[in-house]
């Protein structure tokens, strides 16, 4: 009988062993999958950070586009003015 319980002890404590090792594998899984997902984001947030540096540089753009467009507009304007004056 104290044979058949030491048995039983000794499966008990192999399959705690199996499952310490089940639950370091997964730890080991998890904590990659949580530094993966960190350096995602990091570079998620740098390529967002680079799209608003970029969208501010296009309307600055379209701003001076718009100031030179309008610039040539009114002197075309004004050489048209003045040639119909004459």
């Amino acid at each position: 009988m104290v044979y058949y319980f030491s048995f039983q002890i000794d499966r008990m404590r192999d399959k705690v062993k199996e499952k310490d090792v089940e639950v370091e594998q997964k730890q080991r899984l998890v904590t990659a999958a949580q530094m993966e997902k960190k350096r995602v984001e990091m570079e998620l947030n740098e390529l967002r950070d680079h799209m608003d540096i970029k969208d501010r540089k296009i309307s600055v753009l379209q701003r001076k586009v718009i100031v030179i467009v309008v610039h040539e507009l009114l002197v075309v304007h004004s050489h048209v003015s003045h040639d119909t004056l004459e």
